[in-house]
């Protein structure tokens, strides 16, 4: 279940990303080559947390992105899908969350890199102490 919990998770963060770059490309209106570099990187880390491949970077990347919007750093075009500060905080809180906590069992990564558990083994205790 915590599997499927974090891969609801990514999709979500992951199509809200994507739609975000959709609309910005759609509504450009002279693109110039610098001004797409943003929404590249940024639309690759929302195919990225989707697939679930490379998650804590994709999830890095796109936090900083909306802290960026959040705070004024980014110029987003009219049709916003990060239009107020309160959804620009849902997503920094999601993708944060998914990157310190990995991209779970259905993940791109998990097949790749193998899926990671810490076993602790029980302390045996000293009679004496």
């Amino acid at each position: 279940m915590p599997g499927l919990a974090l891969l609801l998770l990514r999709v979500t963060i992951g199509v809200i990303v994507v739609t975000q770059v959709t609309l910005q490309l759609l509504h450009e209106v002279d693109p110039k080559p610098g001004s797409l570099i943003l929404p590249l990187f940024l639309g690759v880390s929302g195919t990225f947390l989707l697939v679930g491949f490379l998650t804590p970077v994709a999830g890095v990347f796109v936090s900083i992105y909306g802290l960026g919007v959040a705070i004024s750093w980014i110029s987003v075009p009219a049709v916003n899908v990060f239009d107020s500060k309160m959804g620009s905080a849902e997503i920094i809180a999601m993708s944060v969350a998914v990157a310190l906590i990995g991209p779970g069992a259905y993940s791109l990564d998990a097949r790749l890199f193998g899926r990671r558990e810490i076993v602790i083994p029980p302390v045996s205790r000293n009679p004496e102490s």
